[in-house]
């Protein structure tokens, strides 16, 4: 089937997507920024997860990319308040930053 295509380019139609990059990146960084607190809050079981917790937030972004991360252990101990240095480790918490 033969087809022919025509390419047609404009001035304005260059301002219009300018202008829409313009508004739609700030409004894209604000949407990250509240992704970024939700994912600073959720706790990961193992070291591994959690760049894969990070990568899966970043597919959805357009007009960014995540450039650095970093992992932070927190570590639960078995008792309340403070610990002890004899108190025993209960559990070791990944959180993906």
């Amino acid at each position: 089937m033969a087809q022919r295509w025509l390419v047609v380019s404009s001035q304005a139609a260059l301002a219009r997507a300018e202008a829409r990059i313009t508004t739609a990146q700030p409004r894209e960084w604000e949407a990250i920024d509240t992704q970024r607190l939700h994912v600073h809050a959720k706790r990961c079981a193992t070291p591994e997860a959690a760049p894969a917790a990070r990568q899966a937030l970043a597919t959805s972004w357009r007009y960014h990319q995540l450039a650095a991360s970093q992992v932070i252990a927190h570590k639960h101990y078995a008792g309340k308040g403070r610990p002890a240095p004899t108190s025993p480790l209960k559990a070791l918490v990944v959180i993906s930053m």
